[in-house]
């Protein structure tokens, strides 16, 4: 399930059968409660119903309950409502499992990212995914790091639409922390065609890394609040310029 469904250990714990939760009849699985406060839908891939069909037929098709259920037939804690938080027991099956095999560096939640790799190599767009894997950023909301960083450079986009902190004829776009402009750049550079969203006061402005040339846009939009001569400026940089 971590490796086709990509939900969090305690999640998957929680789940029930039926409509709140893992639903055979329409093959679909709710995720009621999750880390971000955003409750999901997905759909069950055929492995994972491979799996849990035969459970289910096994206890008799059930509509509630939970899904899964401890060696002594009872289900696990939900440890999110502990005040002290405890042991989780997947993790800890996990690094047994591990052990035994002889295998190191690898934990629980990297299964997780296996699920996402292979929604990327199938051709599953980023809105759909939702998020790269990589660092999270709160201050830009946005994902950075070498893991984001070939994620983007192994798709072909056919529009990006970009941001920046500032742009000018002479440096083009730039922001001010070097990992953002890393992703960046490989965004503008996985893309048919870049577009720069900024508004007039980011017009002029220049940060510390720059991460693509005015000559990489292929549009820019902004807003009117700019001088006429310096949207001059702008068309004469940039293939085309659309004041919003």
């Amino acid at each position: 399930m971590f490796a086709f469904q990509g939900p969090r250990t305690r999640e998957a714990l929680q789940l029930s059968w039926g409509a709140g939760g893992v639903d055979m009849m329409r093959g679909t699985i709710f995720f009621a409660r999750t880390k971000t406060g955003n409750p999901r839908t997905v759909e069950i891939h055929p492995r994972v119903d491979a799996v849990l069909r035969p459970l289910w037929t096994e206890r008799g098709k059930p509509e509630t309950g939970h899904v899964f259920i401890s060696s002594r037939g009872k289900p696990y804690t939900d440890t999110r409502e502990l005040k002290v938080q405890s042991g989780n027991p997947l993790q800890t099956a996990h690094e047994n499992a591990r052990r035994r095999a002889g295998i190191t560096d690898f934990t629980v939640h990297d299964w997780r990212l296996h699920w996402a790799s292979h929604w990327v190599m199938a051709g599953v767009d980023l809105v759909t995914l939702m998020q790269l894997g990589g660092v999270f950023r709160p201050i830009s909301q946005s994902t950075v790091g070498p893991w984001a960083e070939a994620a983007l450079r192994e798709l072909r986009i056919d529009v990006a639409f970009i941001g920046a902190n500032g742009f000018s004829v002479d440096h083009g776009l730039t922001t001010s922390d070097q990992a953002e402009a890393e992703c960046k750049r490989a965004m503008v550079s996985a893309s048919r065609r870049s577009i720069a969203l900024l508004d007039h006061s980011k017009i002029g402005a220049e940060y510390f890394h720059r991460f693509a040339t005015p000559s990489d846009l292929d549009l820019l939009i902004t807003d009117s609040g700019l001088d006429n001569d310096l949207v001059e400026d702008l068309r004469q940089s940039v293939v085309s310029v659309v004041i919003a």
